[in-house]
């Protein structure tokens, strides 16, 4: 009688294969296992920071969150009991925190990646409270570890309301809107120091290189007026120099208008 070689080659390999799977399920199954009766080895926090390695959040300050929430800094706790999604959310409904990416590596050391936010406004209001606003409209509280040199906002701005400036309207969401046009202006963003608010509700604003007060009135037609400054400057105020005036009147409809120190012939 004849026996097929082939067949019997194929039901051989056959044969292995579903061997070689069961090992395999079986070795992936034991490794899981093991891993979640195991133990955490260590806690990397990894927070990136602002330019020149400067940052409002410390390790210490990420720690003591997730020490203060679960009542231990997860170092030595069975790897099956950390719950990587919950220490995400908290970890994300820090003000300060843009994104977190908190996972477990082969070694059992658990990672934290944290993302801040990053402050375009200091907010500083008539009731002498200080805080920042992101680019996102987020309020930041004040960090005790740096302080970014970003564009201020002070005088008579009212209280923090959270409605009003979800709801788009209010001298402190004009602010804010502002701020962000000067952020996206290299030049305006070099040259605006300060915001101010001045008792009829109209923005001030003050540059970093000589001593205009500038008004700039409401928000209505802000980047036409702002545009109108940068001509101002690059124009004018280099032929004049740049203590010549004493004010630039943006508020009046397509021009400015400078106002010259009194010493000085109009």
């Amino acid at each position: 009688m004849k026996v097929n070689q082939q067949g019997i080659k194929n039901n051989m390999w056959k044969l292995a294969s579903i061997v070689g799977l069961g090992l395999l399920c079986f070795v992936v199954i034991t490794a899981v296992k093991s891993k979640k009766e195991s133990y955490s080895s260590r806690l990397n926090i990894n927070i990136k920071d602002y330019e020149e390695g400067k940052s409002m959040l410390m390790k210490e300050d990420i720690q003591l969150i997730i020490e203060r929430v679960f009542g231990y800094d997860l170092v030595g706790v069975a790897i099956d009991e950390i719950k990587l999604l919950e220490v995400e959310n908290l970890l994300e409904n820090v003000p300060m925190i843009k994104e977190a990416n908190v996972y477990i590596d082969a070694l059992n050391k658990i990672n934290v990646e944290v993302n801040q936010r990053e402050p375009v406004l200091r907010v500083i209001d008539k009731f002498d409270t200080s805080y920042y606003l992101d680019e996102a409209g987020v309020r930041l509280p004040i960090s005790k570890h740096f302080t970014p040199r970003i564009l201020i906002a002070n005088g008579n701005i009212t209280e923090y309301n959270d409605e009003e400036f979800k709801a788009e309207t209010g001298i402190l969401f004009d602010l804010y809107k502002l701020a962000l046009l000067i952020r996206e202006d290299d030049f305006l963003k070099a040259q605006i120091e300060q915001l101010y608010v001045n008792k009829k509700g109209e923005i001030e604003m003050s540059p970093k290189v000589g001593k205009q007060n500038i008004l700039f009135g409401n928000f209505n037609k802000a980047e036409t007026k702002l545009e109108n400054l940068k001509i101002f400057y690059r124009d004018g105020m280099p032929y004049k120099g740049w203590n010549t005036y004493m004010t630039i009147d943006l508020r009046f409809d397509g021009q400015v208008v400078g106002k010259k120190h009194y010493l000085e012939k109009s």
